[in-house]
C-alpha cells in the first residue's frame, strides 16, 4: 500500500519524469525562455538536473521570440543605425577640418563604442559573452554580431588612415578588420560575422597582390582568389562555422569569380585551367559535401569554360548562334552529369 500511495518510493535514482510530468517541464522552461526568465543555456542546466535532458531540445526547437524580443533586436539595429548617422553627420560637416589624428582617434573611438555596446548588448542575458555564441539564433545574438562587424569596418577604417606606408593603407586596414571580425567571430559566431570576414579576406589577398605583384595581369589575382576560395570551402567543411552552407557558398563564389579574370585580361588559357579546374572540383568535391551550392559550381563553370574555349580557339569563326548552341548543349550536358551524380550518392 504505501509503494501505491508513493509511486517514487520505488525508485532508486533519479530518472526521466514521467510523460505528464515531461509535457509540463517542458512547457514551464519554454515559458521562462521565451519571457527572458531563463536563457536557453539556464533551461539547458534546469533540465539536467531535474533528470529531462531532452526537454532542453523540446524547448529550444519549440521556444519563438516574443513580440517583445523583435521589438528590442528592432531598436537595437535602429539605434546603431542612428549612432552611425550621427557620426555620418559629425563627420559630413567637420572632417575636412579635422586632422589625420582626429581622423583616426574619431574612427578607433567608434570601433570602441560599437565593441562596447556588443559587449554590454550580450551580459544583458546575465551570461558570459562566449555563453551567447554556444545558444541557438536568438536576436541578441544577431544584434551583438552586426554591432560587432560595423566595430571591424571602423577600426579597419581607422587603420587604413593612420598608415602612413604609401601602397600599404589598404592591406593593413584589411588585416585589422579581419583580425577584428575573427576574434568577434570566435566569440560569438553568426553569418553576419562570416560575411565580414569574407569580405576582409578578399580585400587583403587583393590588395596584397596588388602590392607585392609584378603587373603581370589578372593571373596573380585569380589565382590567389581561387585558392581563398578553396580555403573557405575547407572551412565550411570543418564545421567550424555557424552556416556550413553559407561558408560553401561563399568559397564557391570566390573561386568561380577568381577563375573567370584572366578573361578580362590578354592570358585566357589561364581562366579556362582555373575554370576547368573549379569544375571538376566541383563534381568530385560534390562526393564529400552533398552540397548544392558545389554542385552548382560545377555546373556553372563548365557551362562558361567550353563556350569561351571554343571561341576563342576558333577565333571568333563560331557565329553567335553557334555559341549560344554550344553554350546550351555544355549547360544540358553539365546538368544531366550533376543530377546523375546527385542521384549515385543519395
Amino acid at each position: 500500500m504505501s509503494e501505491l500511495s508513493n509511486p517514487a518510493a520505488g525508485r532508486t535514482s533519479p530518472g526521466p519524469a514521467d510523460p505528464p510530468v515531461e509535457q509540463a517541464l517542458t512547457a514551464a522552461l519554454h515559458d521562462l525562455v521565451v519571457e527572458g526568465t531563463l536563457t536557453q543555456a539556464q533551461a539547458a542546466r534546469v533540465s539536467i538536473r531535474l533528470g529531462d535532458p531532452k526537454a532542453f531540445a523540446r524547448t529550444s526547437t519549440t521556444a519563438s521570440p516574443t513580440r517583445g524580443g523583435r521589438l528590442a533586436e528592432i531598436a537595437g539595429y535602429l539605434g546603431g543605425a542612428l549612432l552611425l548617422g550621427a557620426v555620418a553627420l559629425f563627420l559630413g560637416g567637420g572632417w575636412d577640418g579635422l586632422t589625420e589624428a582626429s581622423r583616426v582617434g574619431v574612427l578607433a573611438g567608434l570601433a570602441v563604442l560599437l565593441l562596447v555596446a556588443g559587449a554590454l548588448v550580450a551580459r544583458t542575458s546575465g551570461e558570459p559573452v562566449r555563453e551567447l555564441g554556444h545558444q541557438q539564433d536568438s536576436a541578441r545574438r544577431r544584434l551583438v554580431s552586426v554591432l560587432w562587424t560595423f566595430a571591424a569596418a571602423s577600426a579597419a577604417s581607422a587603420t587604413g588612415l593612420g598608415v602612413d606606408i604609401k601602397g600599404w593603407e589598404l592591406p593593413a586596414a584589411s588585416a585589422v578588420g579581419l583580425l577584428v571580425a575573427a576574434i568577434t567571430y570566435a566569440l560569438v559566431p553568426s553569418v553576419v560575422g562570416q560575411l565580414g570576414m569574407w569580405f576582409a579576406s578578399i580585400s587583403l589577398v587583393s590588395s596584397l597582390i596588388a602590392q607585392l605583384g609584378d603587373d603581370s595581369g589578372m593571373t596573380p589575382y585569380a589565382v590567389a582568389l581561387v585558392a581563398l576560395g578553396a580555403g573557405w570551402v575547407a572551412l565550411g567543411l570543418t564545421e567550424r562555422v555557424t552556416s556550413r552552407e553559407v561558408a560553401l557558398s561563399t568559397g564557391v563564389a570566390i573561386a568561380l569569380f577568381g577563375a573567370q579574370l584572366p578573361v578580362f585580361g590578354d592570358q585566357h588559357w589561364a581562366a579556362y585551367v582555373l575554370t576547368a579546374g573549379v569544375a571538376l572540383a566541383g563534381f568530385l568535391g560534390y562526393l564529400s559535401t552533398r552540397s548544392w551550392s558545389v554542385l552548382t559550381a560545377g555546373v556553372i563553370a563548365t557551362t562558361l569554360v567550353v563556350p569561351e574555349a571554343l571561341h576563342d580557339w576558333t577565333d571568333g569563326s563560331v557565329s553567335a548562334a553557334g555559341s549560344m548552341l554550344v553554350a546550351g548543349l555544355t549547360l544540358l550536358a553539365a546538368s544531366a552529369a550533376g543530377l546523375r551524380l546527385r542521384k549515385e550518392v543519395l
